[in-house]
């Protein structure tokens, strides 16, 4: 029987290794586990000793607060928000909105499981035939992100738009 805490660690697990390009097998053998139990342990069926989720810490480079809790921790949040406040300060003036919309069209990304995105994919569907999942594409983490025509139109005009102020 699967617990409802170990299916949220497993996908944390999933996220973190296709994030750092593992294959099953490989993360495995870094471990000196099984194969068959790094898919229990993504799926959800198996927990974890201390020992493997320490060592799991360390080879997808995580903390132990994002696998369990799905949080990360405060310094590394400071730290992230100082390099994001640079980035920004360095950035030409004619950029903010590209990014502005970047970031929002990524923080949605993020913060929506795969499974949501499934279940709203097939409610638009099912509400309006017109929009219709148009792309489906890689998040930074590996995961499938199904985007409406709207968003993938919106995106294209970003893009479009600035590869026209740069020529």
């Amino acid at each position: 029987m699967k617990k409802e805490l170990n299916v949220q660690i497993g996908s944390r697990v999933r996220v973190a290794r296709k994030r750092m390009n593992f294959t099953r097998e490989e993360l495995a053998e870094i471990l000196g586990v099984s194969t068959l139990f790094i898919g229990y342990i993504e799926c959800g069926q198996k927990g974890m000793s201390l020992e493997t989720l320490c060592s799991l810490c360390r080879a997808l480079h995580v903390s132990a607060d994002y696998l369990l809790l799905g949080e990360m921790p405060p310094a590394c949040k400071n730290a992230a928000r100082s390099s994001i406040d640079s980035l920004l300060a360095n950035a030409d003036d004619s950029l903010f909105p590209l990014l502005e919309e970047a970031i929002r069209l990524t923080l949605k990304i993020v913060t929506i499981t795969q499974a949501q995105e499934k279940e709203k994919a097939l409610s638009l569907s099912a509400e309006n035939p017109a929009s219709h999942i148009s792309v489906i594409v890689k998040s930074t983490a590996g995961e499938d992100i199904i985007l409406s025509r709207c968003e993938e139109e919106s995106i294209k005009h970003l893009f479009d738009s600035e590869s026209k102020k740069g020529k």
